[in-house]
C-alpha cells in the first residue's frame, strides 16, 4: 500500500536564495532554488558571465549602425567592451535551516523523479482561471495564445497531498466546455510535469466539477480577445501577480543558439504601467 506523502513546492521557497545578478534585480534579487540548485546548479561555486558595453551609448551618442542597445551582432565593432562578472548566490538560511531544507528537498525530488510524466488522480480547489500566452522573441515577436492556466490553491495527487500552487493547463474547447472558474472544486485525471520549478499538469481528462465557485468565467473568444488588447511590463509587481487582470508571459529568445527562458508581466487590461492601473492607486501600491 502507498504511503501518503505531504509537501510544499520547496523549488519555488522564497527566501532560501538572493542574487545579484542584473537578470534577479527585477524580483529585489530574490531567486528560486529550483534556478540556483537544478537549473543553474551556480550553488555554491557560483557562475561566470559576460556583461556586454558599448562605450558610445554609455556617453548618451547614438549607434552608428542604428542599434539601441548592446548584443550579439555589436561584437567586432571598436565601441564594443565586455566584462567579466562573476556572480555568486547568497545563502539565507542558517545551518540548521539550511540541512532542514535540504531534507525537505531531496524526500520531495524522490517523489516528484518516481512520478513525472505519470497519470495521477487530481483533487483541489481552483484558486484563479487566466489566460496563457508564450512570446517568441525571434519569431517576429508575435504572442501565441495557448488555452488556459486552470491554479489550483493545492492538491491531492493521488496519495501525495500539495500545499503550494499547482497548474492544469488546459484547452480553449475544455475551458468553454467545463466553465472553470475560482471556487470550483474539481476532480480530474492528468499527467505530472514541471515548468521552471512549477508542479504543472498536462493533458487533464475526465474531469468532474464536485462544487461550483462564483470566480469569473473565461471564455475562449475573452482570451483571444485579451491577447490584442494586453501589454507587457518588465517588472513582475506582487501586486499585479495578484491582480485578476495581471498573469504571466512566458518569453522564448534565442540567444547566440542557446535559448533564453524568462517571464514578463502581462497586463490583461492593455496598460502602460501598473501606477496606471485604479487597483493599484486605489490600495496603495496594490490591488
Amino acid at each position: 500500500m502507498r504511503r501518503a506523502q505531504r509537501f510544499s513546492n520547496p523549488w519555488k521557497r522564497v527566501g532560501v536564495f538572493a542574487c545579484d545578478h542584473l537578470a534577479h534585480q527585477d524580483f529585489a534579487g530574490m531567486v528560486s532554488p529550483y534556478h540556483v540548485l537544478r537549473e543553474k546548479r551556480c550553488f555554491p561555486r557560483g557562475c561566470i558571465y559576460f556583461r556586454w558595453r558599448c562605450r558610445r551609448l554609455e556617453k548618451g551618442k547614438p549607434c552608428k549602425r542604428k542599434f539601441r542597445h548592446v548584443g550579439r551582432l555589436c561584437r567586432g565593432c571598436r565601441e564594443y567592451d565586455e566584462e567579466k562578472v562573476h556572480q555568486q548566490p547568497r545563502l539565507l538560511l542558517t545551518p540548521g535551516q539550511w540541512l532542514d531544507y535540504r531534507r525537505e528537498l531531496e524526500a520531495f525530488e524522490v517523489w516528484f523523479d518516481e512520478t513525472v510524466g505519470r497519470r495521477v488522480e487530481v483533487t483541489g480547489e481552483v484558486a484563479e482561471v487566466k489566460p496563457s500566452f508564450v512570446r517568441e522573441v525571434d519569431a517576429g515577436a508575435r504572442v501565441r495564445y495557448q488555452g488556459f492556466l486552470v491554479v489550483l490553491a493545492g492538491a491531492h495527487l493521488d496519495w501525495t497531498r500539495i500545499d503550494a500552487p499547482v497548474y492544469l493547463k488546459v484547452s480553449r474547447s475544455a475551458q468553454d466546455r467545463h466553465a472553470f472558474r475560482a471556487g470550483d472544486r474539481i476532480e480530474c485525471v492528468a499527467t505530472l510535469g514541471q515548468d521552471r520549478g512549477r508542479i504543472v499538469l498536462g493533458r487533464v481528462g475526465r474531469v468532474e466539477v464536485l462544487k461550483r465557485g462564483q470566480g469569473r468565467v473565461w471564455t475562449a473568444a475573452e482570451g483571444l480577445a485579451a491577447k490584442h488588447t494586453a501589454s507587457t511590463f518588465s517588472c513582475q509587481p506582487e501586486a499585479c501577480l495578484r491582480c485578476p487582470d495581471g498573469t504571466l508571459l512566458d518569453v522564448f529568445q534565442d540567444a547566440g543558439g542557446v535559448v533564453r527562458r524568462y517571464r514578463r508581466m502581462l497586463c490583461l487590461e492593455g496598460l502602460s504601467s501598473p501606477e496606471l492601473c485604479p487597483r493599484w492607486t486605489a490600495g496603495g501600491g496594490g490591488p
